[in-house]
Parts: C-alpha cells; structure tokens; sequence
C-alpha cells in the first residue's frame, strides 16, 4: 500500500510515498525523500479554468460566512454592528482563511479520486492546531508551518472519512517556533526609530486629537508626508501609537467559540462551520476588547473626516478597530495601492473596494471607486544610466502554502516558473555572447530555497551579491522582471531596458489591461517564452539602448505610462494628493 504524504512531515508506512505537492519536498530535506520510490501529485489549481470557477465560488462562500460571523461576533461582544463593520475587522483574515481550508480539501480530494488505497500518519493523541493571534499570526501560519497545515490536513481526512484511506499513528511533537523574520538595525532603521521619537512628542502635545485627516502607512515618504500635512493645516504625523503591542491571551475560550449553525449540504462547507470557530484570531474573540480598551486609554484621533491607508487595512489590528469605530461614526475610509503595474484580475474578492469610500489607483480606474494618483512610492522617475555590466534577473517566489486565491504561480506552481527561468538561463549560456554577465537577485525565501537552486544549476557566481534593488539596478544595464507587479512598475521606470518574462497563464489580468499586453509582447517587452526573451537579448544585449529608445518601443512604453501609470512630471506629488484628499472633503 502506498503512503500518502501530505506535508514536509514524512512518516510513512508503505513502500511507496506519494506527495500530496510540491510543498511537502523541501529542497533542504531532498536527501531524506530524493532516493526513495515516489509521485506526486499535480495542483489542482494548474487548471486555470477550475481555478476561476473555484475563485467565483469562494467568492460568494465567503459572503455567506462572512455575515454568519457578523451575527456570531455581535452575539459574543453584545453589539449591533454592521456587515461594513466587521468586514473591516476580520475581512483580511476571512479571505486568506477561506481559501486555505479549500485549497486543502481540494488537495485531498484529488488525491481520492485516483481510487488508489494509501496510508497516512495521524498523531497519537489529539493535538490541537494552534490559534492565531491576529492576520499577521494567522498568515504565518497558514502559509508557511508544516505544523499547522498537518494537523488542518489531519482533521481533513478524519472529516471525509473515505474508504480508501487507511490512518496510522505516530508519536507528533510541534518544530519549535522560530521567527520567521529578521531585522537589523540600520541607518535608515535609527532614522525611522527617531522620526517616531520625534511623532510621539508631538502626539502628547496635540493633546486635542482633533485631526481632520490621518495618513498611515500610506507608503508616501516620510519627507512627503511632512508637506502633505502642512498643505492640510495640521500637525507632521506618523501616528505611531497604532504600532503599540498587544498581549494576547495564552488561551482561548471554548465558551465563546461555541457552533450555533448548522451544517450545510455541502461537505466543503459544513467542514468550514465545523472549524471556523475554532481558528478565528484572538483578536476579535478573547482580546477585541483588550484591543478597545488601548484605543479608549490612548490618544488616539477622536472623529477625523478621511482615514487613508495603504496597507494597515490588513495588518494592523489596533487601526482597523479604530477605523471600524470611525468609519461607524461617519469617518471616510481611503485605501491607496501599495503597489502597482498590470492589475491581477484575481486576487482579494474585491476587498479594498468593499471597505473603502474611495481607493487611490496608480492604474487607469477600472472600478466607480477608483481615482487614478500619481505612485504613492515612486514619486519621480529615475534616470538611471543603464550602463552597468550586468543583465539582471529579479526573482519570484510564493510560500509553500497557499494563503490566498490569487492570479499568480501559487504553491507548486512556482516550480514551472522557476523551471521557465532556468531553460532561458541555459539556452542564454548556449550563445556564449562575449562580455555577457547574467545575475540573478532571488526573491526572498519562501520556502521554496530557489536560490539553492539556482546555485545548484548554475554555481554560486550568478547570484547577485548586491544588497539592495537600487544596487543592483544601478550596476545593470538590462532588467528581467519575472512577474508584472511593482518591480516590473519601477524597472520600467527605472530608465534601464526592461524585459518581462513570466508565465503568463498564472498571471490572469484584469480586462482592461489586456491590450497592452499584447502591445507589450509586440515591442518584445514583454516574453511568455523563454526562447522568445533568449533571442532577444541574444540580439540586443551589444546595445540594449538602441532597441530600448527605438519608435515602437517607445509607444509601448508610453501606453504602460498611461495604463499603469507613471510618477507625476508636471506637478509635485504633496501637490497631487492633497488635492485629492481635499476633493473628497468638500464632497460632504
């Protein structure tokens, strides 16, 4: 009988394993798999028509449980707020959390339907899956510990109860928790840490809290900031009070997480009703009124007219209560991009759009609450001169674990991403053009160890040993972006020759962008084969400038500017959104 495995924790008990994913064969553990009898399952999500139908059903479940939770937490807190309300609150974590128990029941489901019998390890004794804190906890967890995602994968296959599974217990002791971030202290870290000195001085002294507008984590710079907020006639802000740490409970309390619903016909949802209760963050049951009472105790804005953000309305617990409390009492609730360049069709449920009054879009607006600003991150475009020595590839990389339903390489998928790379790589090493110095700067690590791959390929020289994108931008003279996000946004920008190459299946875009596109493959920006971009830089890279500046790759370029957007040339950026933020204002 084979034994089937469903994350990087191997038990097995037959004489062949089979892989749920991808995600269960961690490069770093290969020596420990790599020599054994083994398949793997493909992703279910590598049919792209399934994922868009999955995507449209999600959609609409969460809905459905959203208000179902809008009903329970009202019940818990006694109160009477609206489906806005706590969509602010528990929304972010509501749309990664619905498509994660999915994604697994999916998994699991394709396995069963090859009608092979497997074994599988349980644990021994009931171990509980640990209970997030917040989003951020909560996204830890579901995207990037085997711990969780075993014991979520466990309460599956319990639940199915199919014939063809056969369970065997194992002695399960929990990885140790490490932090999955790093920090160091640098010189623009003591900057920031003073800049915050210097906004909690004054928060003390503008004891009347009396702001018309707060502006967090806008991704505006510091220095814009500043004159946004003279133009606005009140005090320089950070409002740093909103980063306070809250001391969640070591507990939780199965009194408050009682199920008052009942099942549903659909095996999927009365699976999500079983467990939802059970998984919901601390901070809206045991600690939401922990987290009101920091807000009543402090000196927090009392009333402002516009809350504008770019990404607080995600992660920060402190400031989405407020602002669930503001917006109730007739605040306006802005969200600006916190990124930008061709827009994912798939991605959030429509999330910001949901919550928000209005959102700031570096794109063309494609939805009645779009306004299209100048970046709120690239405030200028850069002239760098291009004439660095290396061709640069930026690196893509998702977590093992999908935590969302989203237009992009997620899980598995990454590797044919990766495997994409890799082919241009070698068919570009196969010209042996001379002088030609390719580096690779990979994405951050998650979980996937691509650069170990890479190195593995190709030798440790190819990875760039440049600190920062700004490094290697400045010691470029072609950028390859591999996915049509920010980074794509600012190479393209950046004033240095610029190719993308992605695979472009997995990068659904909204409609409205397809158009340039298809102007882009024409001017052979952009590649969706690695022979294609190969070629090309085989024929550019002597004089990447030339084709760079040439008439229809400046149209090209000129459509990207007017679709995605382009940092403002005619007016200063304070300029533009206070504007805007005014506008909004005298709409009362």
């Amino acid at each position: 009988m084979k034994s089937l495995v469903t994350t990087s924790y191997i038990k097995t008990s037959g004489e062949e394993i089979v892989f749920l994913g991808e995600w269960c064969k961690k490069y770093n553990q290969k020596n420990s798999w790599v020599d054994k009898k083994h398949t793997t399952i493909s992703y279910h999500w590598e049919d792209r028509q399934k994922f868009k139908l999955d995507h449209d059903y999600l959609c609409e479940f969460y809905e459905e449980l959203l208000s179902k939770l809008c009903v329970k937490l009202n019940k818990i807190h006694d109160v009477e707020y609206t489906k806005r309300y706590w969509r602010i609150i528990i929304g972010p974590w509501l749309l990664i959390y619905v498509p994660v128990l999915f994604d697994r029941w999916e998994n699991i489901r394709k396995a069963y339907a090859s009608k092979e019998h497997y074994m599988t390890a349980i644990p021994d004794k009931k171990v509980d899956k640990a209970v997030a804190n917040d989003y951020q906890h909560s996204l830890k967890l579901m995207g990037y510990s085997d711990d969780w995602n075993f014991l979520l994968y466990c309460e599956i296959l319990l639940f199915m109860q199919n014939q063809n599974i056969t369970f065997f217990e194992e002695q399960f002791i929990p990885s140790p928790h490490t932090n999955l971030k790093t920090s160091s202290v640098s010189i623009r870290n003591l900057f920031f840490l003073f800049a915050c000195k210097i906004d909690t001085f004054i928060n003390k002294m503008w004891f009347k809290r009396n702001y018309k507008f707060v502006l967090f984590k806008c991704g505006i710079p510091l220095s814009v900031m500043v004159q946004i907020a003279l133009r606005l006639f009140q005090p320089p802000r950070m409002f740093s009070q909103f980063e306070v740490s809250v001391n969640y409970s070591t507990e939780v309390s199965p009194s408050l997480r009682q199920k008052e619903w009942s099942d549903s016909d659909n095996d999927f949802e009365s699976f999500v009703y079983q467990q939802v209760l059970n998984d919901i963050p601390k901070a809206y049951v045991e600690n939401y009124l922990t987290i009101k009472k920091i807000l009543k105790r402090g000196n927090f804005p009392l009333n402002p007219e516009i809350i504008m953000t770019a990404s607080a309305h995600y992660n920060n617990e402190l400031f989405k209560i407020w602002a669930a409390e503001m917006v109730k009492k007739g605040s306006k609730l802005v969200v600006s991009s916190h990124g930008g360049s061709m827009r994912a069709k798939f991605e959030v449920f429509r999330h910001e759009e949901k919550i928000s009054d209005h959102k700031a879009t570096w794109c063309m607006p494609f939805h009645d609450k779009h306004v299209q600003l100048s970046p709120n991150k690239v405030t200028r475009k850069n002239n760098f001169s291009g004439k660095g020595n290396n061709i640069t590839l930026i690196g893509c990389e998702f977590s093992r674990y999908v935590y969302r339903v989203q237009s992009a390489p997620m899980s598995s998928l990454i590797l044919e991403d990766f495997d994409q790379k890799v082919e241009f790589i070698k068919l570009l090493n196969s010209f042996k053009l001379p002088k030609f110095n390719l580096k690779i700067r990979p994405y951050p690590d998650r979980g996937w160890s691509l650069k170990d791959r890479y190195i593995d390929l190709f030798g440790a020289h190819i990875i760039s040993m440049n600190k920062t994108l700004l490094e290697d931008f400045l010691s470029s003279n072609v950028i390859i972006c591999t996915y049509p996000e920010t980074t794509f946004f600012q190479s393209m920008h950046s004033g240095i020759p610029t190719v993308l190459l992605y695979v472009d299946k997995y990068w659904e875009l909204e409609e409205c962008f397809t158009p340039l596109a298809r102007r882009l493959v024409k001017a052979k920006i952009a590649h969706t084969s690695f022979k294609s971009a190969a070629m090309h830089i085989k024929n550019i890279y002597a004089d990447p400038q030339k084709w760079w500046n040439n008439d229809e790759t400046k149209e090209a370029r000129l459509m990207f500017d007017q679709v995605c957007g382009a940092p403002s040339e005619d007016v200063s950026i304070d300029k533009n959104w206070h504007r805007f933020l005014m506008d909004i204002s005298s709409k009362k």
